[in-house]
């Protein structure tokens, strides 16, 4: 088993040298510490809860600008958790966490279309972009929920765009 080796903080001082006593330390310190040293500190390890989600619109849909629309994302390729409604077309989790939200979606006559991620009905972050978006944000476990909407601009009335696109979500949650 590996041994630990205490480092003073007089030891790693600014203007000291850097000997192999202390290079040694940086590099068995770890294994001692995951070797369960008796003299190596005490590391709680928490559990970390991954939740995800992918979903997206199987067929076209129609917008009008421009006003934001929730993107119908109606087909899952991925909802272990069962927290994708596909009918409110909400992703509420059932676990609180930091979730990383990502929405993409494309007009089909190459137009540019505002992608925007909502939490509770707020908008969070809004994109002119044909690339996709990201944000992160805090869910409650409970009543959060995210949409991806869309909002096609509008030049003196109302345009209508054909779009599809995916909504996906990563959290880690137990932090």
């Amino acid at each position: 088993m590996t041994t630990f080796t205490t480092l003073s903080d007089t030891t790693l001082a600014q203007d000291k040298p850097l000997t192999q006593s202390i290079a040694r330390a940086f590099r068995d310190n770890p294994l001692a510490i995951g070797e369960g040293d008796a003299t190596a500190p005490d590391i709680a390890m928490k559990a970390v809860d991954i939740r995800r989600f992918k979903a997206f619109r199987s067929s076209s849909q129609s917008i009008t600008g421009p006003s934001a629309t929730v993107l119908q994302a109606n087909a899952s390729v991925y909802d272990p958790s069962s927290n994708f409604n596909g009918t409110t077309f909400r992703y509420t989790p059932n676990v609180a966490g930091v979730y990383l939200i990502g929405a993409k979606i494309v007009a089909s006559n190459g137009n540019l279309t505002n992608v925007e991620i909502w939490k509770n009905g707020v908008l969070l972050i809004s994109v002119a972009s044909t690339a996709g978006i990201t944000t992160i944000t805090d869910l409650n476990g409970t009543t959060d929920y995210i949409e991806a909407r869309a909002t096609a601009p509008s030049i003196g009335s109302a345009i209508i765009y054909t779009v599809t696109g995916e909504v996906w979500a990563v959290g880690l949650c137990g932090l």
